[in-house]
């Protein structure tokens, strides 16, 4: 039985764990946020222990401080409290900084990854970088979310938005992970797709038309040769075709 339940959009996680801290609660809060869901055990009104794992698999994602500041980061997930029967023994404790100062940094880091968030858009493209060292060990640079986010790169999904939907990940927590592979220098983040190499080579050997001429050589290799001049108030550039 839910003794508390609602979404972030109506009240946020701050006032929550206030509620939860000042009634001296025990018990589990729950949130399911784009496929992930949150787990957050208080034992009297404190946090004990936190985590986060993939809804459908179950597969844990992340444990303990770390868990509970991204569950902070979610603005719009739903959320249900379930009291701790009294039969049951107290939680584990794995967390042991107090209600507030987990708040503090949470929100201390959610000020700091904003101007990352607005910087990379959903069109930003993500590509491996060509300078990482071919003998490098990316296995000490990538946890098992990055993992999943390379393959999908080799794939050739690329854009921030199509990795944060087809990985189940969401928004937040796929920037978090490109980050930090951008960070070890495995990873580059453009704000567009990179020109095709098709294109690559066409913008190097484009040659540069003066004005007043066009290109008339055929293909044995003929001067191009020169148009008469044109009015000087139509006078415009040509370039090759």
């Amino acid at each position: 039985m839910t003794a508390l339940k609602g979404t972030l959009n109506d009240m946020s996680m701050v006032h929550v764990v206030q509620v939860l801290t000042i009634s001296k609660k025990s018990g589990t809060l729950v949130l399911i946020n784009d496929g992930i869901k949150g787990v957050v055990f208080l034992q009297h009104g404190e946090i004990v222990d936190a985590g986060i794992m993939l809804t459908l698999t179950g597969e844990v994602l992340m444990e303990g401080e770390e868990a509970f500041y991204h569950v902070m980061r979610w603005a719009r997930a739903r959320f249900w409290f379930y009291p701790k029967p009294i039969s049951l023994p107290d939680y584990a404790r794995t967390i042991t900084t107090d209600n507030g100062h987990l708040i503090m940094e949470g929100l201390r880091q959610i000020d700091e990854e904003e101007s990352t968030d607005q910087a990379v858009g959903d069109d930003s493209w993500v590509s491996l970088d060509p300078l990482f060292p071919a003998n490098g060990d990316p296995g000490r640079a990538v946890n098992e979310l990055g993992w999943h986010l390379l393959t999908l790169i080799r794939q050739g999904v690329q854009q921030v938005g199509q990795l944060a939907e087809q990985s189940g990940l969401g928004k937040l927590l796929t920037l978090m992970t490109l980050t930090d592979m951008v960070d070890v220098g495995l990873l580059r983040i453009d704000p567009c797709a990179p020109p095709s190499d098709a294109q690559r080579q066409a913008d190097e050997v484009e040659p540069f038309m003066m004005p007043g001429m066009s290109l008339t050589a055929d293909a044995a290799g003929d001067a191009p040769a020169p148009h008469a001049p044109a009015a000087p108030a139509r006078r415009a550039s040509a370039r090759a075709v």
